[in-house]
């Protein structure tokens, strides 16, 4: 039996079919499929009408030209591989998506099923190709499985730990992931709840991270503390989105570990407190030690018996006021570190400081002018600490003024982060001074202690924040505190 005998069956068979779709009310052009005699080596013997249609060729033209070269560029390798199966004999049949080129230029998305035709002497190796034009919806998921698999190729050599999960579970972990948890294969991973492997201290940052993720809002980055499967503790810092993922929604986290390096940081900070330790210790003496030289000068008169006069004693008052000012300050300097934290309005911390401060501001003939909305700003922190700051920045630009003017308070929001500036007309710094604002005893004001800028930066330093200054000479100058927003509840 030769090919011959083939296409004589095939034309046949394929009337046949013609007429039992008719009689069943079938669309012609809705149910043909292309269909096709082909070589071991992809050459075309014969095709139905319905397939030279398709690709907009003629019977004698298709024949001349082989599978590969009608088919799209990209697609052409995965073509070439399957003709170089079919020579196997024990190839059967195979069904491959693939994009085909009409001879107007434009593709078509196919899927072609591959069936071996065996005969009785296996004189010819000869195969049956269907072609189905497929759906937007088959096209749609082909697409979304081929950018999968593309993605966990990428993610597979990304040297940065890589986290899929849903509904709080694990779902993959590339290779560096699986070496940041401590797992030696994916099954261990598998399912594991990110409650169980964040450390409890950083649930809240993961129930608010999980509740902008069922808001449809940006997840951003975090630092966490976990939990490993070796059973030691890691910090790690990183970012989630929120992607499609297997056909539904999911997280992507990329994670790095920071645990030498936080404890670098913390090794620095230390070192840089006990230089603070040791810069406030040298300023103390020197405050100090001018008032007691003073208290002891007098206190020596007053034993010698040769004066009683009470402007002495106001001196000494005076200076005994000094010293307890001082050792204040350098008590309120240690609070931050026993900061409460809570869910805190700025817009009505603002508020409540604006009028608190009016009523010294218009002695001072100053206007105190608000520029923001009154929708709510949510940070976390200590409500008397932040009181505090801005108090001192609200009063130190007010004292900047003799002649009066306006202090403007202003705050907005750029993305994750609420900006507060508090801004004068006084009288300004020099660039010199400004280097120095911040510093232990440094202060513009002739009877300050320069204590209290320095309070104000470790407090904002301890929200999370950091406060900037600047200023022009005989323009004014301006403050700018810039701490991390937190989700609403």
């Amino acid at each position: 039996m030769n090919y011959v005998t083939y296409y004589q069956s095939f034309e046949r068979g394929f009337q046949v079919c013609l007429e039992q779709i008719h009689s069943h009310g079938v669309a012609y052009e809705q149910a043909i499929i292309g269909m096709a005699y082909v070589s071991e080596k992809g050459d075309f013997l014969h095709a139905n009408h319905s397939l030279c249609s398709m690709l907009g060729y003629n019977i004698d033209e298709l024949r001349r030209l082989t599978a590969q070269e009608i088919t799209y560029s990209d697609d052409r390798d995965e073509v070439r591989m399957l003709i170089q199966a079919m020579m196997d004999q024990s190839f059967e049949k195979k069904e491959l998506p693939t994009r085909l080129l009409h001879r107007k230029g434009h593709i078509l998305y196919m899927i072609m099923h591959v069936t071996r035709l065996r005969e009785e002497h296996g004189e010819i190796s000869t195969f049956l190709i269907q072609f189905q034009i497929r759906t937007e919806e088959q096209i749609l998921s082909q697409r979304m499985n081929d950018n999968e698999e593309a993605l966990e190729e990428l993610l597979e050599a990304l040297p940065l730990a890589v986290l899929i999960t849903r509904s709080g579970s694990v779902h993959y972990a590339n290779p560096a992931g699986l070496r940041l948890i401590g797992a030696s294969h994916l099954g261990e991973v598998l399912g594991i709840s990110t409650t169980q492997l964040v450390d409890a201290s950083y649930h809240r940052e993961l129930e608010a991270r999980r509740q902008r993720y069922r808001n449809y809002q940006r997840i951003g980055a975090t630092r966490y503390r976990i939990h490993c499967l070796t059973g030691e503790f890691k910090d790690v810092e990183g970012v989630s989105v929120s992607f499609q993922y297997r056909g539904s929604r999911a997280v992507l986290g990329i994670f790095a570990d920071i645990t030498e390096r936080k404890r670098e940081e913390e090794y620095l900070a230390q070192s840089e407190k006990l230089a603070v330790v040791g810069q406030l210790a040298a300023g103390i003496a020197h405050e100090i030690r001018n008032p007691l030289t003073s208290i002891n000068g007098f206190m020596k008169l007053f034993q010698t018996g040769r004066t009683t006069e009470m402007r002495y004693f106001e001196i000494m008052e005076s200076e005994l006021k000094r010293i307890e000012s001082i050792i204040n300050e350098l008590l309120i300097l240690a609070r931050p570190n026993q900061a409460h934290l809570h869910h805190l309005n700025i817009v009505a911390i603002l508020d409540h400081v604006m009028s608190l401060m009016n009523g010294q501001a218009i002695l001072k003939n100053v206007e105190i002018q608000g520029h923001f909305d009154q929708k709510p700003i949510w940070v976390s922190g200590d409500s008397n600490q932040l009181k505090q700051v801005l108090i001192n920045l609200v009063k130190n630009a007010i004292n900047a003024m003799q002649d009066g003017g306006n202090v403007y308070v202003s705050s907005v929001v750029y993305g994750q982060e609420v900006h507060i500036i508090i801004r004068d007309e006084g009288c300004g710094m020099t660039a010199e001074q400004l280097e120095q604002i911040g510093q232990p005893f440094y202060s513009t004001k002739e009877t300050g202690t320069g204590l209290g800028l320095m309070i104000s930066y470790n407090i904002i330093r301890n929200h999370g924040g950091s406060i900037t200054a600047s200023s022009e000479l005989n323009q004014g100058t301006s403050f700018e505190i810039v701490l991390p927003l937190m989700m609403e509840d």
